[in-house]
């Protein structure tokens, strides 16, 4: 079966991957690939055209996780070897051996073997794996190590001399010490780059932490002069990395006419207009704004198919719910809103929001893009599943982040439950947190008070387990207020930390902990299908 390497962006993208947060078993690049099992039985051959085709597709997709799994597994390989030479290269590290220096560069390229014999440049990776290292270092620590490296290669240009002119030196230790002499080189240029780009980026004011998130988000230093002459400040400059200037400014004037605070936590990053593939379908229409599906490239070449619902400054004329006056939201900006329910979800560690992120429409309106939510909706679920275990317990989650972020609308159509391929529970995720951090909402029960229908949320459930529990009493105002500045507004962060206080007595005095274990046969109901 001949086999599949990947395109050379893909290869790229490969290449360039940062290994510094876990990954699942199984995902490179975003893409889930099967590890350490048995194939199933391969389709044979058949008389019908359709299902040979099927047949080459699916073959060619493992084809595909396979030449990309072996890549990873090259890039991880080389990485332990390029970390082994710098090393050796380190002062802070003792004295500079020269021949330790030499064994660790020849073996650089059988440790990318798993890569470069499925499409991947050498010379690339090494540059690559090189910038990724050396990204991070302090001022200080890059030039020591450049000029190790320089030292080295004088070193070896001159041991290279010596063979030349003796009678007694072999083919193959000359061709030895050329390698070392021309893998020094090409980590010369690429300390000298990097060296004059950080040049350009000090000149500009950035710190090396602030030129590291600069470059993480695709900016370049070439950038930096086209930003000043539209007239982006520094500051702007810096959050505005890996946009084009045109689609900079586009966005600029888009959180002016919304009057959104540009700031680390509401900056577009993945999702922008000109990373949309294709066109963007409408998925709905609610009382504010319209929802439309589409399809994102991230950076690291995969795909990424979420939500995008367009920001309003104002709820539409006759549209203002009742449910938001009388929480205490004025107006129709439920992004920052959104993802600061979805920023203390991840604070508390729970997952049962959906992930959410400013981001951009095909036609570049700002938004938000949320994460497509998998499994059916609570008012479609059947009735059995509310009794399994996992459900239970996942619900009851949800019901005392609610609590938390004052969510008024939690309706039987607001969160989703995902089964496994066994039909048992496996997720359960709220989406449309709209309507929630409203500043009139200090006591967290009070999301329970009807107000005529417009309020649909919870009391605090009496149950919790030692995990929530926990995570709840770690959780500390300030810690809360961190979450959420530039996000919300003072009084709704105030009335936040009086609901987090609350939450935190009611475990204190009233409810009942138990272990994780046996929380679903505590809950009796607590977390049960909503009526509305």
């Amino acid at each position: 079966m001949t086999r599949i390497d990947p395109n050379p962006g893909r290869i790229q993208a490969l290449i360039s991957q940062s290994f510094d947060s876990a990954r699942a078993p199984g995902q490179l690049g975003g893409r889930a690939v099967q590890m350490g099992q048995a194939q199933p039985p391969r389709v044979q051959p058949s008389n019908s055209g359709l299902i040979n085709k099927v047949k080459s597709l699916y073959d060619r997709g493992v084809r595909e996780q396979r030449a990309e799994e072996g890549i990873t597994r090259g890039v991880k390989n080389f990485d332990k070897a390029l970390s082994k030479l710098l090393d050796a290269m380190n002062p802070a590290k003792g004295n500079i051996n020269l021949d330790k220096i030499q064994r660790h560069l020849e073996a650089l390229p059988s440790s990318a073997h798993s890569a470069t014999s499925r499409g991947a440049d050498h010379n690339e990776l090494v540059e690559a794996r090189l910038k990724l290292y050396i990204g991070k270092l302090g001022n200080d620590q890059l030039y020591e190590l450049s000029m190790v490296n320089r030292s080295s290669l004088f070193h070896l240009t001159q041991k290279s001399e010596r063979l030349e002119s003796s009678l007694l030196s072999s083919d193959r230790e000359q061709k030895i010490v050329n390698f070392g002499k021309k893998q020094l080189e090409n980590l010369g240029t690429v300390f000298s780059k990097e060296l004059d780009e950080r040049e350009k980026f000090k000149d500009a004011g950035f710190s090396v932490d602030q030129m590291v998130s600069f470059r993480q988000s695709g900016g370049k230093p070439e950038d930096i002069a086209a930003f000043k002459q539209e007239g982006f400040t520094g500051s702007e400059i810096k959050l505005y990395a890996g946009f084009a200037v045109a689609e900079a400014k586009s966005l600029k004037s888009e959180y002016q006419r919304l009057n959104i605070p540009v700031n680390e936590k509401t900056i577009v990053r993945a999702f922008k207009a000109s990373n949309i593939k294709g066109d963007m379908e409408v998925l709905g229409s609610g009382n504010v704004n319209k929802a439309y599906k589409g399809v994102y490239k991230m950076s690291d070449g995969s795909s990424f198919t979420g939500v995008f619902k367009a920001e309003k400054k104002e709820f539409p004329i006759g549209k203002y719910p009742y449910g938001a006056y009388f929480s205490g939201i004025p107006n129709a900006m439920a992004g920052g809103r959104n993802i600061a329910s979805y920023a203390l979800n991840d604070l508390l560690g729970f997952d049962v929001i959906t992930r959410v992120e400013f981001g951009m429409s095909k036609e570049e309106k700002l938004g938000i893009v949320m994460e497509m939510a998998q499994g059916k909706s609570g008012k479609k679920t059947e009735k059995e599943l509310f009794n399994d275990p996992v459900v239970r317990r996942e619900l009851t989650k949800l019901q005392w982040l609610d609590s938390l972020t004052g969510q008024i609308d939690r309706h039987s159509e607001n969160y989703f439950i995902e089964t496994d391929a066994d039909g048992r529970g496996k997720r359960v995720i709220g989406i449309d947190n709209d309507l929630s951090f409203g500043h009139k909402i200090e006591d967290p029960n009070h999301i329970s008070i009807k107000h005529n229908g417009n309020f649909r949320g919870r009391e605090m459930p009496p149950v919790i387990d030692t995990d929530m529990a926990g995570a709840f009493m770690k959780l500390t105002p300030e810690k809360l207020e961190a979450s959420l500045s530039g996000l919300l507004d003072d009084k709704e962060i105030d009335a936040a930390k009086k609901r987090l206080i609350g939450i935190q007595e009611h475990i204190t005095l009233e409810a009942v902990v138990v272990r994780r274990t046996v929380l679903s046969t505590q809950i009796n109901g607590v977390a049960k299908r909503s009526e509305n």
